[in-house]
């Protein structure tokens, strides 16, 4: 598995990049109406153009039902244009239903994405572009709201697509990032990432920002690279964890790049092209 040069495929140019979720609506069974907007999950989910990960935690500590947390492969598959398949490899119920933790599925999973068929899944989503009409804020960024349906008419999620990664005049409007050790996942897309670790039990999501630690994560000090750390934001698996730094298990060397990434981690060297404060190669977290 090799990093490849990220010419986004005409058919997932428009899924990838950074969203968050505004509401979803239930219906109690398929085809009928759909209930009343439930706004109360953070949701993170990162797409490149080949992985994902896809973050899910309540606001509110004291719910008890909400929490997802998964990753793997998209395919458009053979449906409608803006359809997507999400093909779950590593999964946050697995490691709590299953004796193993999950560790067979997940291999056995990762193993037929690798092979190019991945497993077939019943998460299918059809997508709309919408064009706001009523008002509502964006964050008072020029995101791009979506919303997605099931084929079964169950749902409906409101989208909102912070970082955009769709091809403009043939070259990449941003860079990822896509790890994995063993079948740990690691998605990034511009300064955004998400975790889905079954081994560790770490599914979180969150920024990379600046910060003046000076810690490389790689046990040296850089001045380029210590003004961005990956800080935990979402964290499904323990609250606790949020507002602070984002440390992987094992070393750089185990997390193999994947299809689709466009940018390495590493040190940026001064002559780096840039985007902003955002050097094109993305910085070195910690490792335990």
């Amino acid at each position: 598995m090799r990093a490849s040069s990220n010419r986004v495929t005409d058919d997932l140019d428009w899924i990838v990049g950074a969203w968050t979720r505004a509401y979803i609506r239930r219906a109690a069974a398929p085809g009928g109406p759909l209930g009343p907007r439930d706004t109360g999950v953070d949701v993170r989910y990162v797409q490149t153009p080949w992985a994902f990960v896809d973050i899910r935690r309540p606001t509110d500590a004291a719910r008890l039902d909400g929490t997802l947390a998964f990753g793997g492969v998209t395919t458009r598959g053979d449906g409608a244009e803006r359809e997507a398949h999400w093909h779950t490899c590593v999964d946050i119920e697995w490691r709590i239903d299953e004796a193993d933790g999950g560790a067979a599925r997940s291999a056995a999973a990762w193993a037929a994405a690798d092979a190019g068929s991945p497993l077939p899944t019943p998460d299918v989503g059809h997508f709309t572009r919408l064009i706001e009409s009523d008002g509502e804020s964006s964050g008072g960024r020029d995101d791009e709201a979506w919303i997605e349906v099931d084929p079964e008419a169950t749902l409906e999620e409101k989208w909102l697509h912070h970082v955009v990664g769709s091809v403009v005049e043939g070259k990449e409007a941003c860079h990822f990032l896509a790890r994995r050790r063993g079948t740990a996942l690691l998605v990034a897309a511009e300064t955004q990432w998400a975790l889905a670790d079954g081994t560790s039990g770490r599914f979180a999501a969150g920024t990379i920002v600046r910060s003046g630690s000076g810690d490389r994560g790689d046990g040296g000090s850089d001045a380029t690279q210590s003004k961005r750390t990956w800080r935990i934001e979402v964290c499904a698996d323990d609250r606790a964890l949020e507002g602070t730094t984002l440390c992987l298990s094992g070393s750089a060397e185990e997390w193999v790049a994947l299809r689709g990434e466009s940018r390495e981690w590493g040190v940026a060297s001064s002559s780096s092209a840039a985007v902003g404060d955002n050097a094109v190669v993305f910085p070195l977290p910690l490792f335990s």
